[in-house]
């Protein structure tokens, strides 16, 4: 015989499926911001940064140096900046490698998902 137990829905987390759409989403309306507002008034670099790793960690990728600067529309100096900015924050792992040029924390990738679950809808 078993008990039921109440779930209370906050505790749910969002399904992987989810939470790519919402970083998809959430990746398109940075993009989309940027475009209107021009790279002068965009300030959110270190959170499309973040949505940008989520996303391609989600989707089984690996993104580059060349590649992130061109997805975050930053010079590569400015993308290792920030990288070193949110490494010092525990949020990502910078890798010494031309494949990879960082990757999400556990603590990076938990954050990231509480901010997105926030966009799925639940």
């Amino acid at each position: 015989m078993g008990t039921i137990h109440r779930v209370e829905t906050h505790s749910l987390r969002s399904s992987p499926e989810k939470l790519w759409r919402a970083a998809c989403r959430v990746d398109a309306n940075l993009q989309s911001r940027r475009a209107l507002l021009g790279d002068d008034l965009f300030t959110d670099h270190a959170w499309l940064i973040l949505v940008s790793l989520y996303r391609t960690e989600a989707e089984g990728r690996c993104i580059d140096l060349p590649m992130l600067g061109e997805r975050v529309a930053l010079r590569s100096t400015n993308v290792r900046r920030w990288l070193k900015v949110l490494g010092e924050c525990g949020l990502v792992d910078q890798l010494d490698n031309d494949v990879c040029v960082a990757q999400l924390t556990a603590t990076g990738v938990d954050h990231v998902e509480h901010l997105l679950e926030g966009t799925t809808g639940n």
